[in-house]
């Protein structure tokens, strides 16, 4: 495409990502209440049918969100399994590894995830379907007792980190994160 005699190409991959980076960044900083796709394109600095193009409502948009957010947080518990091939608990202790890091990060997407998750069933299904399949896949190693509880302190963490208080301080949170490091350790 020719723009006053500049060669403009077209990038819809990116263009895509800016558009779920910016929906991240709108549940995030206002909720998922705030998210309109007027508020998207905004903040993307692109026309409403610009968004329109690449997600053709704001269910699609929130499904690509969500499933953005999955792959991320997958591709993280994969990394993290990486590091330790044979350990009882793996993935479990792979997940509560992603989870404490996208806090110490502030990963937006991870942090949208849960919000979303909380504000639509849908969302919570894809979240299920794919925890499940994680357990099945690893059932041989993350079937027990501690497994489980490395998991639900993750997700206690997760949730402490996003609703703020004094759990959330990153004093407060480096102690836990220590403490269920040393526990995940030892089972």
């Amino acid at each position: 495409m020719v723009f006053m005699g500049v060669i403009r190409q077209r990038q819809p991959d990116r263009a895509r990502r800016r558009l779920l980076e910016e929906a991240a960044g709108v549940v995030r900083d206002k909720g998922v209440i705030a998210l309109t796709l007027d508020a998207v394109a905004r903040r993307a600095e692109l026309s409403k049918g610009g968004l329109l193009h690449h997600f053709p409502s704001k269910k699609a948009l929130l499904e690509s969100l969500a499933d953005a957010a999955i792959v991320d947080f997958e591709i993280a518990v994969e990394a993290a399994m990486d590091e330790r091939p044979r350990a009882p608990a793996r993935f479990s202790r792979a997940y509560f590894k992603a989870t404490s890091d996208a806090l110490e990060e502030d990963n937006r997407r991870q942090a949208v995830l849960a919000l979303l998750m909380a504000a639509d069933a849908a969302l919570r299904e894809r979240w299920s379907a794919w925890l499940a399949a994680q357990l099945r896949r690893h059932a041989a190693t993350d079937a027990s007792p501690e497994a489980r509880v490395i998991r639900l302190a993750a997700d206690g963490l997760w949730l402490a980190g996003l609703a703020g208080g004094p759990d959330a301080a990153p004093h407060a949170r480096a102690s836990v994160i220590e403490r269920l490091n040393r526990f995940a350790e030892t089972g």
